[in-house]
């Protein structure tokens, strides 16, 4: 099994990058035809409604992920869309290992959380954005991980 959103993420970069340039060929345009106190007002305007895009698409946790079944290890590739990004992460999880899951939803995105047991005990992973991946790429994820879960 293999589920990546590569695709969507790309389509997501080149939206802000576009929004990026019309942003700039607007403010570009207005300075250079336009000398009236309105300007500025314009201005504001465009930046305001870029920042408030930018803002919503961070907010909705847009993340690069990729769900990998190697045999016997779960590798999860994953890393924040927002062009001030932290990096790209790994997890990889021992199939045996992993005890149950959880979807949690919420208005704007929809996480996934691990549980695994290690030697201490049960850990849990920090929370997953599923908001990249469509509805059938959910429901694909969901049944892969309540087959892990209910082997155990």
């Amino acid at each position: 099994m293999k589920i990546s959103n590569e695709k969507f993420l790309k389509s997501i970069r080149l939206f802000q990058i576009i929004l990026f340039l019309i942003m700039s060929t607007g403010i570009i345009y207005l300075l250079l035809t336009e000398k009236n106190a309105q300007t500025w007002n314009y201005i504001i305007l465009i930046v305001a409604v870029y920042l408030l895009i930018n803002v919503f698409l961070h907010i909705k946790k847009y993340l690069y992920i990729s769900f990998e079944d190697d045999g016997k290890f779960l590798i999860i590739k994953f890393f924040n869309s927002f062009i001030l990004n932290s990096g790209k992460r790994k997890i990889r999880i021992p199939k045996n290992s992993l005890v149950k899951y959880e979807l949690k939803k919420t208005p704007l995105h929809q996480d996934l959380i691990l549980f695994v047991n290690t030697q201490n005990g049960l850990a849990k992973y920090p929370p997953l954005s599923l908001s990249g991946l469509n509805q059938k790429e959910i429901k694909e994820l969901t049944e892969f991980f309540d087959s892990l879960t209910k082997k155990q």
